[in-house]
Order: structure tokens, then C-alpha cells, then sequence
């Protein structure tokens, strides 16, 4: 589960989505996980993210909403 937790973290940090995989393959348990609950655990962090942008605490809603931007926080840092 920390695995799939850390994917979309790595996407956000800057690495493409083929990188982020290629790390946690090299953890045992993401090569045995199911991909289906892989795949659920990460649309549900990922609407997660996207109601707190939208309705979270006001200091961190531009974070959160840059989190969930298609581009995956390709803009941080930016207003």
C-alpha cells in the first residue's frame, strides 16, 4: 500500500509515470499486489487530492489544486 501510495508522489515530484513504476517494482510486494486494487488505491488518493483542492483547508487548497491539475504539479510553484 505505501508503494502505491508513493507512485503518484513520485509523478508529482517531476518523474513521468514509466519511472515511478519502474521504482516500485523494484519493491517485492508491488510485483505480487493485485492490479486492480493498485489501480482503485490510486483513483481514490487521486479524487481524494482533488476534493481537498476544492474544499480543504484555504492554505493548502493551491497546492492541493496544483496536485490535481492534469499536469500533475507540473506547475508548482506557481500562483
Amino acid at each position: 500500500m505505501e508503494t502505491a501510495l508513493l507512485t503518484p508522489r513520485l509523478i508529482l515530484a517531476g518523474h513521468t509515470p514509466e519511472q515511478a513504476e519502474a521504482l516500485a517494482a523494484q519493491v517485492p510486494a508491488w510485483k505480487t499486489a493485485p492490479e486492480a486494487a493498485v489501480t482503485g488505491l490510486a483513483a481514490v488518493w487521486s479524487l481524494f487530492r482533488e476534493y481537498v483542492a476544492r474544499n480543504g483547508p484555504e492554505r493548502i487548497r493551491a497546492s492541493r489544486a496544483c496536485a490535481a491539475a492534469p499536469e500533475g504539479g507540473a506547475q508548482r510553484g506557481t500562483p
